[in-house]
C-alpha cells in the first residue's frame, strides 16, 4: 500500500492531462447514448451530446467555485478569473445549443414537434423555461458576467462576493441537474405515433 501514500504534487500537470479525455468522455457519454436512441424523438438529435458535455463541464467549474467560496481561506484571484471565464464560455455554448434545439424542432417531423411540446406547453414547461433556462442558465450567467467583467476589462484581480459566488455555483449545479432530469424523463415520454 506504499503506492497509495506517495506525493503526487510534482505530477499534477501529467495527471490533469490524463484526466482531461476521461472527463470529456464521462461528460459526453450520456448525451451520446440518448442521442443514439432512434425510438425517442426528443433525444434523436446530435445536439444532445454536446449539450450534456457543456453542462457537465460547467457543473464541474461550479463545483470548484462552490468549494472555494465556502472555504475560509483566501482564494487565488487568477484561479477565479480562469474559472469565471471558462464557466461563462461554457454557459454561452450551452445556451446556443438549447436555442437551436428548441427552434429547429418545429421544422422537423410531427413526432419531434409533439415531443418538443413536452417543454413548450406540457409537463416540463415550467421546469425547462423558469428553472433550467431562467434560473439555472441565464440568471447565473448574468451574475457571473456582472462579477467578472469589471475585473476582465481593468485586468484587476477578481474581487468576488463569497455569497454571490456560492449562489451562482448552486444555480449552475441545479441547472445541470434539471437539464439531465428534463431530458431523460421528457425523452422517455416522447415516442413516434
Amino acid at each position: 500500500m506504499q503506492i497509495l501514500n506517495c506525493d503526487l504534487s510534482g505530477k499534477q500537470r501529467i495527471l490533469a492531462l490524463l484526466g482531461l479525455p476521461i472527463s470529456v468522455g464521462v461528460g459526453i457519454y450520456t448525451g451520446v447514448l440518448l442521442g443514439a436512441v432512434q425510438s425517442r424523438p426528443f433525444w434523436n438529435t446530435n445536439l444532445v451530446a454536446q449539450l450534456f458535455l457543456f453542462s457537465a463541464l460547467s457543473t464541474g467549474c461550479a463545483s470548484i467555485m462552490l468549494v472555494l467560496a465556502l472555504s475560509h481561506e483566501p482564494s487565488d484571484s487568477r484561479g477565479f478569473r480562469m474559472l469565471y471565464g471558462l464557466d461563462i464560455g461554457l454557459l454561452i455554448l450551452e445556451f446556443f445549443i438549447v436555442v437551436p434545439y428548441v427552434v429547429h424542432g418545429p421544422l422537423s417531423t410531427q413526432a419531434v414537434k409533439n415531443s418538443l411540446a413536452l417543454i413548450l406547453g406540457r409537463p416540463f414547461t415550467g421546469l425547462f423555461w423558469v428553472f433550467f433556462l431562467g434560473l439555472g442558465l441565464l440568471l447565473q450567467l448574468g451574475i457571473e458576467v456582472f462579477e467578472s467583467v469589471p475585473a476582465f476589462l481593468s485586468r484587476a484581480p477578481v474581487h468576488y462576493n463569497q455569497r454571490l459566488t456560492a449562489l451562482t455555483a448552486v444555480l449552475v449545479l441545479g441547472g445541470g441537474f434539471l437539464l439531465s432530469y428534463i431530458f431523460v424523463f421528457a425523452g422517455q415520454m416522447s415516442s413516434f405515433d
